[in-house]
């Protein structure tokens, strides 16, 4: 028995790939044994997003990079980083975006189940485009 199983947890077969709905992407032996390494020791969560930025940066060519646990996550971590830019002030008081820039445009059919994501971060979803099946009632 597993410990999903042991938990009451029925697991299912993912057709889907490395969806953060169904658990993520299945992990390799080597990243599993990394991880384990990890968790014997405490380190500050600012250096290590410091370190995996440079070396995201250095992989993809972007300007810099952060690790996020899922989709939701990065959309938040996103959106607020464009409202607040380098501006520590803004990011206190966020989902508070009174007075500030908070539009996200956004083509109607990439309107889906994580706008939560986006609206967490304080922002104001705005469609854009041709409405579809998928475009809320106005």
């Amino acid at each position: 028995m597993n410990i999903y199983e042991r938990l009451g947890v029925t697991p299912i077969l993912n057709v889907a790939g490395p969806a953060t709905r169904y658990g993520g992407a299945i992990v390799s032996e080597t990243v599993r044994a990394a991880m384990h390494e990890a968790a014997l020791y405490s380190v500050s969560v600012e250096s290590l997003q410091d370190i995996a930025s440079q070396r995201i940066s250095k992989l993809t060519g972007a300007e810099a990079g952060i690790v996020t646990n899922g989709a939701a996550a990065a959309l938040t971590l996103g959106i607020a980083a464009c409202i607040a830019r380098l501006d520590v002030g803004i990011m206190n008081r966020l989902p508070d975006t009174t007075g500030l820039p908070n539009e996200v445009v956004m083509p109607w059919h990439q309107i889906s189940g994580y706008d939560h994501a986006i609206w967490a971060a304080g922002a104001k979803l705005v469609g854009a485009g041709y409405p579809n099946d998928t475009t809320p009632p106005q």
